[in-house]
């Protein structure tokens, strides 16, 4: 497990060679973010999203925090740390087990094994997703671009796609991202901090 913790990544092919190893891995992060509550950020965004006519929220992130913070119809580029994916038939299970029950998880339906159900290395984000956040930024008049570095493919041309379709940009991030200076407003704030402060208490975009 030593070579999984010293860099987190994993892929198809590590997956095949000892799903138990992977497993194992996944299981011991499940069990480190287990406790974890949306920050005042999330919620600032849910609330944002119950004040304007529609909000489409893209993360990046696998933690699910968006959901418990009261966000729906959230767009998980990356997947989600709690959903196991069978490996046969593709059935998605939402599973908050920690520890898991049984390592490699079996899938309820046709006992196959499970995976976790997020994008590894060298694997495609699914293009219906690429398409849904496509379409979002079409249809936006605003697009908020927070805590992201601005370096991870597709994510990072995201903003100047919106840009190319003349919406109005917005970056909030405590650090230099490489497209900043093609943005419309750039907050360098935490996210959890300024958040808030723009978007409760019935202050939203206009």
């Amino acid at each position: 497990m030593a070579e999984l913790q010293t860099g987190g990544a994993c892929d198809p092919e590590a997956f095949w060679k000892d799903p138990k190893l992977i497993w194992e891995w996944y299981d011991w992060r499940r069990n480190a973010v287990k406790d974890a509550k949306p920050n005042p950020g999330h919620y600032a965004l849910s609330e944002l999203e119950n004040n304007l006519q529609k909000v489409t929220l893209v993360t990046q992130n696998i933690d699910g925090l968006h959901q418990m913070a009261g966000s729906s119809g959230v767009i998980e580029m990356h997947g989600n740390l709690w959903q196991i994916m069978c490996t046969k038939c593709g059935d998605i299970e939402q599973n908050f087990d920690v520890p898991l029950r049984e390592l490699p998880p079996k899938c309820k339906k046709c006992g196959e094994i499970g995976r976790p159900n997020v994008v590894w290395f060298g694997e495609m984000i699914e293009m219906s997703l690429i398409d849904s956040i496509l379409k979002a930024i079409e249809e936006c008049q605003v697009m908020l671009i927070i805590g992201t570095s601005g370096v991870v493919e597709p994510a990072a041309s995201m903003g100047l796609v919106a840009k190319q379709a003349n919406k109005t940009v917005i970056e909030i991030n405590l650090d230099e991202t490489p497209s900043a200076g093609l943005y419309d407003i750039v907050i360098r704030e935490k996210s959890g901090e300024i958040l808030p402060l723009l978007f409760t208490s019935n202050r939203t975009l206009s």
